[in-house]
């Protein structure tokens, strides 16, 4: 047993080597995928089960952000403004009455990153 793995160790040696080097040179964001695909570019041929088990022998991981969902809640609805305008719309002179419709939108970036 011990002679088989120390036989497919060296027969993958240099393979090893350049899947940490293109792992590594891509900021580590290369899966498996990626990886085998790099490799028949280079004019390698192997299965993507090899690839994927020098990987786990190699400890070549990706981290990736596990990224928020879009979620509209904002938090509770606040009371409603009062009524200054009284539905008096006429104005003697313009830009004396202004009325806004909608509260002013936070971006959702702003939001996300505050109920972290």
């Amino acid at each position: 047993m011990r002679e088989e793995i120390a036989r497919l160790s060296r027969k993958y040696a240099t393979i090893r080597t350049m899947l940490a080097d293109i792992f590594n040179s891509n900021y580590q964001c290369y899966g498996y995928r990626r990886l085998h695909a790099m490799l028949r570019y280079e004019g390698l041929r192997l299965s993507e089960k090899v690839v994927r088990r020098l990987m786990v022998k190699e400890q070549l991981v990706v981290n990736w952000n596990h990224r928020r969902h879009y979620s509209p809640y904002c938090g509770e609805i606040g009371p409603a403004p009062d009524n200054f305008i009284a539905r008096d719309f006429k104005a003697e002179q313009p830009n004396q009455k202004w009325l806004k419709t909608e509260p002013p939108r936070k971006s959702w970036r702003l939001n996300s990153l505050r109920k972290r």
